[in-house]
């Protein structure tokens, strides 16, 4: 069941931001037609390699309408966020039955879907999250006026890139190079934070936005490395 909740938020999510870049009119169709799609292929992938019972498949199943019609009525910077919270915790008591004494450990099928929904979401999904927070962030420091700022595409491939990248090592058990990376971003983004602290006029606004979103796609990368270990994966 867990598999199959990750499968099914990470293809809604990417289903969505794909349909975000397309013609305004077109819009709902495409994500409520994506959203059917990813019920299909989870049900499809769930009776299949994931093997699993009808009953077990309900939350993966409404996950996508769930996740869609969430995003639909609570718009703005908290949605994206409380829709990532009610995931979290979604996860967390899948994974009750799993931990108790006694559980079958999750099938080679199921670690199958958990990787593939784990890279899924760590892709827009993610960046969307972190970019929530960072509104927030500005509009609790600058007003609401402040808060449209648009991130880079660069930016957001940046991101996912990182995640991924933070989640191979771990599992590759080299914690070093982990924080290598952390600390070669520090230093590519010195110059630029410095600018801005040095010139006052921000007061250091750069500096704490490079900051929280860091560590924010750092700690989601971190509970999804700890998801996949309670999965038995690596």
């Amino acid at each position: 069941m867990t598999a199959l909740l990750l499968l099914a938020a990470g293809l809604t999510g990417v289903l969505e931001g794909w349909a975000r870049y397309r013609p305004r009119r077109t819009q709902p169709a495409l994500l409520w037609g994506g959203g059917a799609l990813a019920t299909v292929l989870v049900a499809l992938l769930g009776l299949g390699p994931a093997d699993l019972s009808v009953p077990a498949l309900l939350p993966g199943l409404l996950t996508p309408v769930l996740w869609l019609a969430w995003g639909r009525a609570w718009g703005g910077g908290r949605g994206p966020l409380a829709r990532v919270v009610a995931l979290a915790a979604a996860l967390a008591l899948s994974l009750v039955p799993l931990l108790a004494a006694g559980a079958p450990e999750p099938t080679a099928g199921e670690q199958v879907l958990a990787v593939l929904g784990t890279g899924l979401l760590m892709g827009g999904p993610s960046n969307d999250a972190v970019a929530a927070l960072l509104t927030l962030v500005r509009e609790g420091a600058a007003g609401a006026e402040g808060a449209s700022g648009a991130l880079l595409r660069g930016g957001r491939w940046i991101g996912a890139l990182e995640r991924m990248l933070v989640l191979v090592l771990a599992f590759s058990d080299v914690p070093a190079a982990v924080g290598a990376v952390v600390a070669a971003k520090g230093v590519i983004r010195f110059p630029e934070i410095s600018r801005d602290a040095g010139e006052g006029t921000n007061g250091g606004a750069k500096a704490e936005e490079f900051l929280i979103g860091s560590f924010s796609s750092w700690l989601l990368a971190a509970g999804v490395y700890l998801l996949l270990r309670a999965l038995g994966v690596g």
